[in-house]
């Protein structure tokens, strides 16, 4: 009986003590903390939030992964790139008028016109040929320490290469200004 006695006393001892820091200020304090820890209590109950904290549970060993692969790319500096990569792509996509697309647009469709007509004359086939033929004339060009004056022009001309040649590189001395005019 004494230490059921001891005990109410002890309560009592408690009870007084809590009566007595019960302060006006105390209690608002206490009420305000009650109010803002039952606003907590009702965001953590709403059904958006348990839905999300089910998918979250259901979700923790892709979740896991995920985590790790990111911790992997942040150590490696791998994740500063590409988030860099991201806003510059961003900021490119921005930045793009649809004038500039659209002279994007014409330039890649003057190119593939080109490519087309390459293909289609048979310029195509014959571009190794004629690099090789550039190649081999620089060199020999290079290799030839001599002047070539206007006598050795003379001489040059009487060969029947050389005469094909000057007559197309002529023929189009002639129709490339035509083709540059913007009087097309």
């Amino acid at each position: 009986m004494e230490a059921r006695a001891q005990a109410m006393e002890e309560a009592r001892g408690l009870a007084g003590a809590v009566e007595a820091a019960l302060t006006p200020g105390t209690v608002d304090r206490l009420a305000t903390l009650a109010e803002r820890l039952g606003n907590v209590l009702d965001t953590l109950t709403s059904p958006e939030v348990l839905a999300l904290a089910e998918q979250v549970r259901t979700s923790a060993p892709a979740l896991t992964r995920l985590l790790r692969r990111l911790e992997e790319l942040d150590r490696t500096g791998a994740l500063d790139l590409l988030l860099d990569l991201a806003g510059a792509l961003g900021a490119l996509n921005h930045s793009l008028s649809d004038a500039m697309v659209q002279r994007a647009a014409d330039t890649l469709r003057s190119v593939a016109e080109v490519g087309d007509l390459a293909v289609s004359s048979g310029l195509a086939d014959r571009a190794p040929a004629l690099a090789a033929a550039l190649r081999q004339a620089g060199a020999e060009a290079a290799a030839d320490p001599g002047r070539l004056g206007l006598f050795g022009l003379i001489r040059a001309l009487r060969d029947p290469e050389v005469q094909r040649s000057l007559k197309f590189l002529l023929a189009v001395a002639r129709h490339v200004p035509k083709a540059l005019s913007d009087d097309r």
